[in-house]
């Protein structure tokens, strides 16, 4: 199925992503079945741009499930997360959109090796053309008791470093 998203910052504001406010570009997103679709704010704010709009790029992967890729595909397990590892491609076809919303896709593109390293195919569109077209390859790693817990417990834990029971960087030998 798909699943709307919605605008304003539910992505940030339900904890799924807890990235500061300058990274903070995804406005809407559709998560689909094997890829997502976005809207994504190009104003870089006091970043540097150059060739590149380092905060487009950033926010490119947030429609990406990174904590629930089982979804989009089967060889990859529950129990696990992805994070960027590697650009495999990269293609710039016109101008560094720095105003204005942008659209961004995604697509599962296959997998480096194995299950472990998938890769994803993803456009952002600026003004109707193809800005630029890359080729993301992730890593995968099992969550853990820290993984495994609700976004926003986990960014309290980690963000706003509050106790949050359950959730801990260490193991416990014996009783909790």
């Amino acid at each position: 199925g798909v699943e709307d998203r919605g605008a304003d910052g539910l992505a940030y504001a339900d904890g799924a992503l807890f990235h500061g406010p300058a990274f903070q570009a995804l406005k809407a997103w559709t998560l689909g079945e094997g890829g997502s679709s976005g809207i994504l704010d190009a104003d870089p704010g006091d970043m540097p741009v150059g060739l590149l709009n380092p905060r487009l790029l950033d926010a490119a992967t947030h429609i990406i499930p990174h904590e629930s890729l089982h979804t989009w595909t089967d060889r990859i397990p529950e129990g696990v997360v992805a994070y960027p590892a590697l650009i495999t491609d990269l293609d710039i076809y016109g101008p560094t959109p720095i105003t204005g919303d942008v659209r961004v896709e995604a697509r599962l593109d296959g997998f480096l090796g194995g299950p472990e390293h998938p890769t994803f195919k993803i456009q952002v569109i600026a003004n109707g053309e193809v800005w630029i077209q890359l080729r993301l390859v992730e890593r995968t790693f099992p969550k853990g008791p820290l993984g495994d817990g609700a976004p926003r417990d986990r960014r309290a834990f980690l963000r706003d470093q509050h106790y949050v029971h359950g959730l801990r960087l260490s193991r416990v030998d014996g009783n909790d």
